[in-house]
């Protein structure tokens, strides 16, 4: 009903920005806490968060989907990824989003992540959602180096991962 209307109207509505709106309900999180996270760290944890959600976008995880659970997925994600305090049931609420649907998201990311590990990894069979917070790290280090590489040329062995990422 509201498209027709858009269209009858001849209106244009500008495009959702999801990596947008990750990156300033993050910067505003950060800014509303008492305890210090470092510039280092606060930077790691947003372009991991980015790199998700982009992922998330590729693999239709977003696509007809309201996008501030799945973006507050990532930040829980990314915060319990890398040891810092996050409760979903407050971020939810101060996003006024329905924490059922928040944890729905967290659940389908930790499903992909467990996909890629298991496609990707030579020990991806014992992968499990569970335990992916174990292999978090080289699965994302994964993507992206795959991600960077050219199709045409050879694509990098996890082998070469850590020279490339400085790991």
């Amino acid at each position: 009903m509201v498209s027709r209307v858009v269209d009858h109207l001849d209106i244009k509505l500008p495009d959702f920005d999801i990596v947008g709106l990750f990156d300033r309900v993050f910067k505003e999180w950060v800014s509303g806490r008492n305890n210090n996270i470092g510039k280092d760290l606060s930077a790691k944890m947003v372009k991991q968060g980015i790199f998700l959600l982009q992922c998330m976008i590729k693999w239709y995880v977003t696509t007809g989907r309201r996008p501030v659970p799945a973006v507050l997925a990532v930040m829980v994600f990314v915060c319990e990824l890398n040891d810092v305090e996050i409760s979903m049931d407050d971020l939810a609420g101060q996003l006024n989003v329905a924490v059922a649907t928040c944890k729905l998201r967290y659940k389908e990311l930790l499903k992909c992540l467990v996909d890629v590990a298991r496609a990707s990894l030579p020990w991806g069979d014992d992968v499990n959602v569970k335990h992916i917070m174990i292999n978090t790290q080289i699965v994302i280090q994964y993507m992206e180096v795959k991600s960077m590489c050219n199709l045409r040329k050879e694509l990098v062995s996890l082998d070469n991962v850590d020279l490339i990422c400085g790991v």
